[in-house]
């Protein structure tokens, strides 16, 4: 964990600097080009000022960012502590504690809303693009300045909301175990809130340093924003289910991140009915995070990344070379195999596809295999991640169906032996057609 942590902060720290870096080059010049203008003094002062704005803005969320970076990998390691604790005392002792469940339920519920500001500010949340990449370059840029002020203003309803709730009601509601008020674990939703809004005011602000066309864009965006937010005050309540599939469609088309998106939905939804109040978002979405059963994922999470930087990959196929790398074609099988006992371990599609992708097709292409076979046989192998047990998408879904886990994996192990078959009967087929080499027949003792 420690050499993962550093490796992380090392990491994140140098993207980070560049970022500013590359952003303090960009203010300089423009503020020297302002001052050297020959045309007054006015528009030199105003874009000095936007600025040092956006510069002040850009390191308030860089300093916010490292220090959700830091929480988020203490977070992960404090998680790993607690639940191996838990399992000790309660495997090996036969004396479960009682805090530490609900204590490393909060630690999760942290390190998720810590991350999701760490994603947003480094644009790697899921999101949809399908619209924004066939448009010019003007109407990208005032969708794009309408997704960052949409996105600001439900950071600002996610901090407002929550820091009401808190001075209102949790200060007076107790956590079961510890017997704190449950506003203490609740701060990192206004917390969280407060990221959301200073990465999107540092995206927002940025267009407030040029002249005309860009400042223009921003005042349609703005305008836009204004209209989006005032609809659901003006439909009847009737229209709810409407307001949702608008909201959803509108979010998705602009590029919003998926979760924001469903948060948007949520949000315009309740602001069509009027008398619901909007704590509800907040609230549930602390609630949903703070949950025992899906702290498993960054658990597998972390085995995968383990896995991948450990070498542990690279053992794998050796090992299933060992057992089928004998057969025509051997490293298609080889690549089957080694996916599937890399899913098994790791529970994970992704990290399945890189650790054993990077090993293989550059192996695959050199031997002479068809390139577009390997990978598309790769692509298809990583998929058994998701089936075979443990499944971070089978846990998932459990959650949400509110079905028996174990059965979920029981059931999906059948199915997963099913496609490895499949998958080794097209690898045999097309290993056949193309005379592909074998490889060293292992020995017993090897």
């Amino acid at each position: 964990m420690t050499v993962i942590a550093g490796y992380w902060l090392k990491v994140g720290d140098s993207r980070m600097l560049t970022g500013d870096q590359r952003t303090g080059e960009h203010l300089e010049g423009t503020t020297g080009k302002a001052a050297n203008s020959p045309s007054g003094t006015a528009a030199p002062a105003r874009l000095g000022s936007a600025a040092r704005a956006h510069s002040l803005l850009g390191q308030l969320s860089w300093a916010y960012d490292a220090v959700a970076v830091r929480i988020s990998i203490v977070s992960l390691a404090l998680l790993v502590l607690l639940v191996g604790l838990q399992v000790f005392y309660r495997y090996v002792l036969d004396h479960p504690l009682t805090w530490t469940e609900e204590i490393a339920t909060y630690v999760f519920a942290w390190m998720i809303f810590f991350g999701a500001t760490v994603s947003i500010r480094h644009e790697t949340a899921p999101a949809l693009h399908i619209l924004i990449d066939r448009l010019s370059p003007g109407p990208t840029e005032v969708i794009e300045n309408l997704a960052n002020l949409i996105g600001l203003g439900l950071g600002a309803i996610i901090t407002w909301q929550s820091l009401e709730m808190i001075t209102t009601t949790l200060m007076h509601q107790l956590t079961p175990a510890l017997q704190i008020p449950v506003a203490y674990p609740f701060l990192v939703m206004p917390i969280a809130g407060i990221g959301f809004v200073l990465h999107y005011l540092a995206r927002v602000s940025k267009p407030l340093q040029g002249t005309g066309p860009a400042v223009r864009r921003l005042a349609i965006s703005l305008a836009l924003a204004v209209v989006v937010f005032a609809i659901p005050q003006i439909i009847p309540s009737e229209w709810a289910n409407l307001a949702l599939i608008v909201a959803l469609v509108l979010g998705f088309a602009i590029g919003l991140p998926v979760a924001l998106v469903l948060i948007f939905a949520v949000l315009y939804t309740l602001m069509t009915q009027g008398d619901q109040p909007l704590s509800i978002i907040p609230s549930t979405l602390f609630t949903g995070a703070n949950n025992v059963l899906l702290m498993a994922v960054p658990f597998f999470m972390l085995t995968g990344a383990t896995m991948q930087t450990g070498g542990l990959a690279n053992r794998l196929v050796d090992f299933s070379s060992a057992l089928v790398g004998r057969f025509r074609g051997g490293l298609l099988f080889v690549d089957v195999i080694s996916s599937a006992i890399f899913a098994d371990i790791s529970g994970s599609a992704v990290s399945d596809t890189a650790a054993i992708g990077s090993v293989l097709l550059p192996e695959m292409t050199k031997r002479g295999y068809d390139k577009k076979f390997a990978t598309a046989l790769q692509a298809a192998s990583g998929t058994l991640g998701v089936l075979f047990p443990p499944s971070i998408a089978t846990i998932v879904y459990s959650w949400v169906a509110n079905v028996s886990v174990a059965e979920m994996f029981t059931a999906s192990f059948v199915p997963a032996i099913i496609m490895v078959l499949s998958y080794c009967t097209v690898a045999f087929i097309s290993a056949r057609r193309n005379n592909y080499p074998r490889e060293h027949a292992a020995s017993v003792t090897e």
